[in-house]
């Protein structure tokens, strides 16, 4: 027993004279006391202390916490002088929310500025709120077009909408312009064995008025516009086939007409006399020189 104290007293001897020695560094670092306050900079003021290392080998670690340190006061460093303020500029903004600012400053020399470390001036910002903004409305994008209403092979209508929410009128904005609404002409291919499918063979809308619930006069003329200018189409290609068939019955007619004229002319007949003459002899008098055959 007394030889493990006696090894005890020896190792702890030689852990003295390494500390003694500097082998061992031993950290013992403390904060020095604060200085006192400094002059008062416009709105703040601060004060110091030192990080204070007790080590033989300078390997002591840092000090925890800060070493400087403010608080809020309100003059010039120079206490003969006072501090000044600008007004205050105008909000930032018209509407809603903002910023507004002015200047606190103290009149110092260029040497005080050095003396206090004390730049001379700073600026306070505030929050500003003003009458809230007027937010316009704006119509979100249109919806996919419907199935066409008419069954298959017919024309009939399809529809698409949208609403004024991108974004709402706020705080008295303007409503959206426009129709809410809209249809155009259509005719359904949606057949029985087929896949359903509607063929768009026009694009003139037909505006619903949320207001009246009809349709506007000028969508309407449009669409009787439409079908009459098909109507007159349809007119003119019937016409036209009309037109041609007449001139090659005509034509026909008089081709004939002035072919008999020109069989009824003297001396086609004459000819024709002369040639009926001749086969005749030829027939009854087989002997006799053929008038056909060249002498």
């Amino acid at each position: 027993m007394f030889c493990k104290l006696g090894a005890r007293i020896w190792y702890l001897w030689l852990v003295w004279i390494s500390i003694v020695d500097g082998h061992w560094g031993v950290c013992c670092a403390k904060w020095s006391n604060w200085t006192r306050w400094s002059a008062c900079c416009i709105n703040k003021q601060s004060r110091y202390r030192t990080c204070l290392r007790s080590t033989f080998d300078g390997t002591g670690t840092q000090c925890a916490g800060n070493d400087r340190i403010f608080r809020h006061c309100w003059g010039c460093p120079n206490e003969t002088l006072s501090v000044k303020l600008t007004p205050w500029t105008m909000c930032s903004t018209t509407c809603g929310e903002g910023l507004r600012s002015r200047t606190v400053y103290c009149d110092l020399t260029y040497e005080q500025v050095n003396h206090y470390k004390c730049r001379g001036e700073t600026a306070y910002v505030v929050g500003c709120k003003m009458k809230q903004c007027t937010v316009d409305g704006n119509w979100s994008i249109w919806s996919p077009w419907e199935v066409c209403t008419a069954a298959c092979g017919k024309m009939g209508l399809t529809n698409r909408s949208r609403a004024c929410v991108d974004p709402d009128p706020q705080n008295g904005g303007k409503m959206c312009s426009g129709s809410h609404f809209e249809s155009k002409l259509c005719i359904s291919t949606s057949c029985p064995d087929t896949t359903p499918k509607n063929r768009l063979v026009t694009e003139i809308p037909v505006a619903y008025d949320e207001h009246h619930g009809g349709t506007d006069d000028s969508q309407s003329s449009q669409i009787e516009s439409f079908l009459s200018k098909h109507s007159l189409l349809m007119a003119s290609i019937i016409g036209s086939v009309g037109f041609i068939l007449s001139v090659f019955i005509v034509t026909a007619f008089i081709y004939r007409y002035l072919e008999k004229k020109r069989l009824r002319t003297t001396p086609y007949r004459m000819k024709k006399v002369r040639f009926e003459g001749d086969i005749r002899t030829v027939v009854l008098y087989p002997n006799s020189k053929n008038p056909m055959e060249s002498t």
